[in-house]
């Protein structure tokens, strides 16, 4: 089939002269895990529930569970409808909660107390050793279906919600404007291309090369391989529980992408997983402009960890929605490609100029 789609026979031994060329197997390769001190699992979990029972204690948040999803929850009215977009925060891998609780308590700061505030958990990308699912994750059809009848108990359904993604909570937001996009009313993607995050120019190398097989050569790469890519449950997550196909997200499956109210995007130049500067590149070239927020220095995480970021967040999340007339024509339904030849041949050849 690879020779068809080629047109040509492929070597099996390569041009004399040429180093031997090993394809990357990211789903048959062997699991890369690293052992680590089981303390650090439990320190982790302790840490994990003090901002559990903090945010309870401050900001009435509860952890509850529905159709096998966790999730933390500020729901102010429950018997009615929002008079706001709910708010669902999806978070990436790493530690859990407790990585997000500066970004948690600055939202929680600023944003109305009557507006509900979502956070679902994901116990197999947060070294939750101790939680049941950590070394099997929920299926795509699970956290879709269950995340779709979750908003219809809690009456979100009718207007919708906005998601806020980072990293590889995007994912699942990826699934959800795939599978139900009238669920999702807004949409803002921070550092929508790493292996947590990947959702735009999944086609090319650079996710699986960064995250699971290159080596370390600075201490931001070290850390992110020993605390990240080889923890068993997040290295299971990526390398046996990865669909390619479900997990890119195209630019026109986004509701109206070009629109600053209704979309935004944030990333950085420098960072260690994805290739930013590519990624920025796809989406300026789909006509995104004032609602990409790019930051040339910017590592990954950035606009979720310093105060920079985290402002134009608060802004984007606080912006009023704009009166209009007519509905916009900037939809995925009615979204063009707009892409030249040289940006599609671009894609397939990474390693071209770039912007």
């Amino acid at each position: 089939m690879l020779e068809k789609r080629a047109g040509g026979r492929l070597r099996e031994d390569p041009p004399e002269g040429t180093d031997h060329i090993e394809p990357l197997g990211l789903t048959w390769d062997p699991v890369n895990v690293w052992s680590r001190p089981g303390i650090l699992y439990v320190f982790g979990e302790l840490m994990n529930r003090s901002a559990k029972w903090y945010l309870e204690w401050k900001y009435n948040m509860v952890e509850r569970e529905y159709e096998g999803i966790g999730y933390l929850i500020r729901d102010p009215s429950p018997e009615q409808p929002p008079t706001q977009s709910p708010l669902v925060l999806m978070h990436g891998l790493g530690l859990g909660v407790i990585q997000y609780v500066p970004s948690i308590l600055l939202l929680m700061q600023h944003i109305p107390s009557d507006r509900p505030i979502l956070i679902p958990l994901q116990p197999n990308i947060s070294q939750a050793i101790f939680h049941p699912t950590h070394v099997l994750p929920l299926t795509r059809d699970q956290w879709v279906n269950g995340l779709k009848l979750l908003f219809e108990k809690l009456r979100w359904d009718e207007e919708g919600v906005t998601m806020v993604s980072h990293s590889k909570g995007s994912l699942i937001h990826t699934w959800m404007l795939k599978a139900y996009p009238e669920l999702i009313k807004r949409s803002c993607f921070v550092d929508p291309g790493m292996t947590s995050g990947v959702c735009f120019c999944l086609w090319e190398g650079d996710l699986a090369w960064n995250f699971v097989y290159r080596k370390p050569t600075n201490a931001i790469q070290l850390i992110m391989k020993y605390f990240a890519a080889t923890e068993p449950g997040i290295a299971l997550a990526v390398q046996r529980h990865w669909d390619w196909t479900a997990n890119a997200l195209w630019f026109e499956e986004i509701p109206r992408p070009r629109d600053p109210y209704y979309a935004a995007y944030f990333l950085g130049g420098k960072d260690a997983v994805i290739d930013g500067w590519r990624v920025r590149r796809y989406l300026v070239n789909h006509g995104v402009d004032e609602n990409l927020y790019w930051d040339p220095n910017g590592q990954h995480g950035q606009p979720v960890l310093d105060k920079k970021g985290l402002k134009a967040l608060k802004d984007w999340l606080l912006a009023p929605e704009p009166k209009r007339s007519a509905p916009s024509s900037d939809s995925s339904e009615s979204s063009e490609w707009s892409e030249s030849e040289d940006e599609v041949l671009d894609c397939i050849i990474p390693n071209r100029q770039r912007l």
